[in-house]
């Protein structure tokens, strides 16, 4: 069976896991996690992201919205290290999700902890109401992918606990949510700083969806779209 989904893109219902692009580490995850058969944003968003392109999805809830991003994010950056920047060493994730509330941190936490126990790679969620040093500690031992609601990142960011200069990928999990509550300008300030121009092997990949030296830069509103005061080319709402 087949329909078009939400951005004219015709979605094949009786599609895999394997069909999107998601490699065998990302699928043997997706086996854990009981996922049988795409949702319709999973099918429509997994292979614009792993393609390297800017999306905005929109979808109701219990639909795989985290799925969504956090799949095909994590194959992204799959093959990298940790990094530390500075004199401090101070933890550098590869990837960033931003979230509003700490129940959605803790819902994106399931999955990504799943995903990440069959890739090896380290998912540190940070959040309010948790023990700040408990979190410092987590960085410290080695962070790919890190998820935040806004006021902890704010936080750990301006005690120097955590640089977001090697962020290839950035997700605004409920965007407008965070707007609703007030979040924009934190999430802003954020934006700015991983968009700031770094030389030689640290320069920011291109926004254009291709790769100019690396890997694509793909994520729901990218650094410097947050800079400049909003997400460039949606593919849907």
């Amino acid at each position: 069976m087949q329909f078009f989904g939400s951005w004219g893109i015709l979605v094949d219902m009786d599609m895999t896991f394997a069909e999107l692009g998601l490699n065998e580490q990302i699928l043997a995850g997706v086996a854990d996690l009981g996922f049988t058969t795409p949702t319709p944003v999973q099918a429509q968003a997994i292979p614009e992201v792993l393609r390297g392109r800017d999306i905005v999805a929109s979808a109701q809830t219990g639909t795989g919205k985290t799925a969504a991003f956090a799949l095909p994010t994590l194959q992204l950056i799959a093959g990298t290290e940790p990094e530390t920047v500075g004199k401090k060493h101070t933890p550098a994730p590869h990837a960033l999700v931003v979230t509003p509330t700490r129940e959605l941190a803790q819902q994106i936490e399931k999955v990504v902890s799943v995903v990440c126990g069959r890739t090896g790679q380290r998912a540190v969620i940070v959040m309010g109401g948790a023990k700040f040093d408990r979190q410092i500690k987590d960085l410290r031992a080695g962070c790919d992918l890190l998820v935040a609601t806004p006021g902890r990142l704010l936080d750990l960011m301006e005690h120097g606990n955590v640089s977001l200069a090697r962020v290839q990928v950035m997700v605004l999990d409920e965007a407008d949510r965070m707007l609703d509550m007030g979040f924009w300008p934190s999430v802003r300030k954020r934006g700015r700083d991983a968009a700031r121009p770094r030389r030689g092997r640290d320069r920011p990949h291109r926004r254009d969806g291709r790769d100019r030296g690396g890997a694509p830069l793909p994520r729901d509103a990218g650094a410097e779209d947050l800079a400049a005061g909003g997400p460039a080319h949606p593919d849907g709402a």
